[in-house]
């Protein structure tokens, strides 16, 4: 049988090639396979499919390209191949699927790590079942064909509008590959990306994936979360890249989002790498600054003009105090607030957030108060500009 290497550059006789994995040892000159010294008895066809599955460890094999490898001359349906996979992890006793795993509707992977050698020992198997999460419950199927796993706001968008108009025909545009919302911290440059995504994504039929990695300060993770958010079969000796590549469709476009990267941008070049390695994908990522790789799409999230900086402390006041108005008098105190704090959302909606704990009378340029003392948290995003959130807030007079 002759054995075709997965970048398609001809035919491999490997004939003579023993592969040992774990404790077994695949003989194609004999024809045979072996556990330790006991042969394992297998039919031809079954025998000849194990073969070209070892000789392709670590991707993904389609059922297409395993019919044409295995019965070139003979129509072959669905119901031999998984018969012929049964027999396969009946003789390796496979019954997890740890060592051949199935990629639904896909093809199957062989995730055990494999020599090539003509030694009869083999170090142990490497497998990995992502199909089962940390508390040891069984995950859904791998990359569906249509995902969207995007988190759901609980609050408007306010003022974005044309920032979304601008930053959706960007990411359509096929000479873009990479885009990336920059801005201060509480600019709104994740709510953007949400917004961005849920606009476009008709167009990405493989799928949308949002990857939070607010929590990682190791670049060199960066990687593995996204490995996890996807869901992979992690397989031996296939970089993230590879393993990307290997189990999403090429065919459908896919659209990665990756948020909160500033405090990760060493990982840049892993981004560089995916999407070297992926035409069906595409990335939206938000950073306080650019990653600086090759075909970056820089996007600068501005701070919201006037009217909408007054439009969104209003809405969010509302939330705390329904019978908050914008009105005539305390308009030129409710601007005064939303420029001082440089227009940026977050710190808006704080400040709207108190205002039920500030006034109890109507809100007016009599009414001054101290946030120091009344904000349950010390937001820390506007520090590079020497304030604090409620130092600017509480320096105004309302």
């Amino acid at each position: 049988m002759h054995l075709h290497n997965h970048d398609g550059k001809g035919a491999l006789d490997a004939r003579r090639i023993t592969y040992c994995f774990g404790e077994f040892r695949l003989d194609q000159a004999r024809g045979s396979l072996f556990r330790a010294d006991t042969e394992v008895k297998l039919r031809p066809k079954v025998f000849e499919a194990l073969t070209y599955f070892v000789a392709n460890a670590g991707r993904l094999v389609g059922k297409d390209e395993l019919a044409k490898a295995i019965w070139p001359d003979s129509f072959v349906t669905d119901d031999s191949i998984v018969q012929c996979a049964v027999e396969i992890r009946r003789a390796l006793g496979d019954t997890e699927q740890l060592i051949l795993r199935t990629i639904p509707r896909r093809g199957y992977i062989f995730a055990a790590q494999v020599n090539g050698s003509n030694q009869l020992h083999a170090s142990p198997i490497t497998v990995c079942d992502p199909g089962l999460s940390p508390d040891g419950r069984r995950a859904p199927d791998l990359l569906p064909s249509r995902r969207f796993e995007v988190p759901i706001p609980r609050t408007s968008l306010v003022g974005r509008e044309r920032e979304i108009a601008h930053a959706a025909q960007l990411l359509l545009d096929p000479q873009v590959r990479l885009l990336s919302l920059t801005g201060p911290g509480g600019s709104g440059k994740s709510r953007m990306a949400i917004a961005v995504a849920r606009e476009t994504a008709e167009a990405f039929q493989g799928g949308v994936q949002f990857v939070g990695l607010g929590a990682i300060t190791n670049p060199e993770l960066v990687g593995d979360a996204i490995v996890k958010a996807l869901n992979l079969v992690s397989v031996a000796n296939r970089s993230i890249p590879q393993l990307i590549c290997d189990q999403l469709d090429a065919s459908a476009p896919f659209l990665l989002i990756l948020d909160n990267f500033e405090q990760v941008l060493a990982a840049a070049q892993t981004v560089s790498e995916i999407l070297a390695q992926c035409p069906c994908v595409k990335a939206v990522v938000t950073s306080r600054a650019s990653l600086k790789i090759y075909g970056e799409q820089e996007f600068p999230v501005s701070p919201l003009m006037a009217s909408a900086a007054v439009q969104l402390f209003e809405q969010r006041s509302m939330a705390v105090r329904p019978n908050f108005a914008v009105t005539s008098e305390n308009r030129p105190a409710i601007e005064a607030v939303c420029q001082r704090l440089d227009g940026l959302p977050l710190a808006i909606e704080l400040a709207a957030a108190c205002t039920k704990a500030l006034c109890q009378l109507p809100f007016s340029t009599a009414c001054r108060a101290d946030l120091n003392s009344s904000l349950p948290v010390r937001p820390t995003f506007l520090t590079d500009r020497g304030l604090s959130a409620e130092q600017s807030i509480g320096a105004m007079t309302f």
